[in-house]
């Protein structure tokens, strides 16, 4: 994104879509092995399977959300190709969403299935059905606020897949309403941090796991020097800006990211961990000087923190989930309008796509 010509702090490396879900498997082989009690000779074992674990409770029902998603959005046709090429677009990115919550022997077998010719059909031939806007919107909406709970509640490493999913689904869902042009049509607004509260009680025999301590540090100084740059840029553009109507909103949006990285700042005190100082002045792209450039910039500093805030829901205690998946939610809602895409798993690596 244009930006600092800073070195940026080192980002860890972006956990495998699969891989970040595999060691789920590892467990539950161990939780079953602990299960099996006395084994009487010439009976079969007694076997007690083990609860779900957070986790799987609430994979499961995202998967079965994101079934009814690619449902609704497949096939679909409307006169207005805008409309139809966002269902299409976001079809297609719900596939690779699918694909990233399934565990490595879910895929497996998923894909046994389709080469001996049990995969689902693709509906060739069917006849296409018109695009239900209001049908999606609702159930973006659905899946944004579940994925948003699970992210509060879930191991660091599903949390931050499902953060990169419902982030791009914020986004996905405005995107969709402003190509409708519908005024009775709202795109889901996206939650305050003070709504995120556990909600489901987590089972005692498979805890969910947080990132290392280095991890966390990692991300907290990414997203906390973004957020400095943040509001050091859009003070200069508020300074540059020829009018009050134009100036205020850009003092309030640099305002904004400058409280959020001074609350990064007491974070880190408190978690005893190196937060990064505010600078006094940041490079910006062409000196800050052309007018073009300028206008460019928001909407890569917002795509920028969108990556920074979705990491950090992988990495951050539980006490500090709600503040990063809803500031990553609101980094995807403010791209609506400013940029015709964003990556279809937002801060993830596409290691097997």
């Amino acid at each position: 994104m244009p930006g600092p010509t800073r070195s940026p702090a080192p980002r860890s490396s972006a956990p495998s879509r699969r891989s970040v879900l595999r060691w789920g498997l590892g467990a539950s082989a161990v939780l079953a092995v602990a299960g099996c009690g006395s084994v009487r000779v010439g009976q079969p074992a007694a076997y007690t399977p083990p609860p779900l674990g957070i986790d799987d409770l609430y994979r499961a029902d995202l998967l079965e959300l994101l079934d009814r998603l690619l449902e609704a959005t497949a096939g679909g046709a409307d006169p207005r190709e805008e409309i139809a090429g966002r269902v299409r677009e976001l079809h297609a990115a719900l596939v690779e969403h699918r694909d990233a919550l399934l565990t490595g022997a879910e895929a497996q077998k998923e894909q046994d299935a389709s080469s001996a010719g049990h995969g689902a059909s693709d509906g060739g031939g069917a006849e296409a059905q018109p695009v239900d806007a209001a049908g999606i919107v609702d159930l973006l909406g659905q899946m944004i606020a579940l994925g948003a709970d699970a992210c509060v509640q879930c191991s660091g490493s599903l949390a931050r897949v499902i953060a990169a999913i419902v982030s791009h689904l914020q986004w996905a869902a405005g995107t969709l309403v402003l190509a409708a042009g519908d005024a009775a049509l709202a795109a889901p607004a996206p939650p305050g941090e003070d709504a995120l509260v556990p909600t489901r009680e987590v089972p005692t025999s498979d805890p969910p796991s947080v990132a290392a301590t280095v991890d966390y540090e990692a991300a907290l100084q990414e997203a906390q020097g973004d957020e400095w740059y943040a509001g050091y840029a859009f003070e200069v553009m508020a300074a540059r800006a020829t009018d009050a109507a134009a100036r205020t909103p850009l003092l309030d949006t640099s305002g904004l990211h400058r409280d959020r990285a001074r609350r990064l700042a007491r974070i880190a005190e408190e978690d005893q961990i190196t937060d990064v100082p505010q600078e006094a002045v940041y490079p910006l792209p062409g000196g800050g000087l052309d007018a073009a450039t300028l206008e460019e910039l928001p909407a890569g500093i917002g795509q920028g923190l969108l990556e920074d805030w979705v990491a950090m829901v992988g990495a951050v205690p539980f006490a500090r989930r709600a503040f990063a998946v809803a500031t990553a939610l609101a980094e995807a809602h403010g791209l609506v309008g400013a940029v015709s895409a964003i990556p279809v798993l937002p801060s993830l690596s596409a290691d097997d796509r």
